[in-house]
């Protein structure tokens, strides 16, 4: 499994997560819709990946990537923002000296080091208030 769908399925399936409105239906790996039908959703944005190690190749190699959470309501209140990202914050924490799957070729997380929460917002095309928080992860594998 790969990093990404590691952290998304962790996301996607936690109970703490789900009971504020974030599952499966209501999370996006990349990109939300143009309009979400959804009144409180998430979306998570990958950065670039980045060759940990000069010249390694091939599954083991490591890089460094950076994974952003970016929690949307349509309501005015930041409570519900606030516990998911708090609750992210847990779920990344714990991510840290985790295999990725099963496989003999799944990779490690070697890091998982938070980075930075962004000021409250208002996204005028979304129509909804937002926040952020992001994590730089160090991973062998995919």
């Amino acid at each position: 499994m790969s990093v990404r769908e590691l952290v998304y399925l962790r996301m996607s399936t936690d109970t703490e997560l789900s009971a504020l409105g974030l599952t499966g239906a209501t999370l996006y790996a990349n990109g939300a819709p143009d309009s979400p039908q959804e009144r409180f959703w998430g979306v998570l944005r990958w950065g670039i990946e980045i060759p940990g190690v000069r010249a390694q190749r091939g599954r083991d190699r490591v890089t460094d990537r950076e994974c952003t959470l970016w929690v949307y309501n349509k309501s005015p209140e930041y409570d519900p923002i606030n516990s998911a990202i708090k609750r992210w914050c847990a779920i990344l924490d714990a991510l840290e000296a985790t295999k990725t799957g099963d496989a003999a070729t799944d990779g490690w997380i070697l890091t998982c080091e938070w980075t930075a929460d962004i000021d409250d917002g208002y996204d005028d095309v979304y129509e909804a208030w937002y926040r952020s928080s992001g994590y730089r992860i160090i991973a062998s594998g995919d």
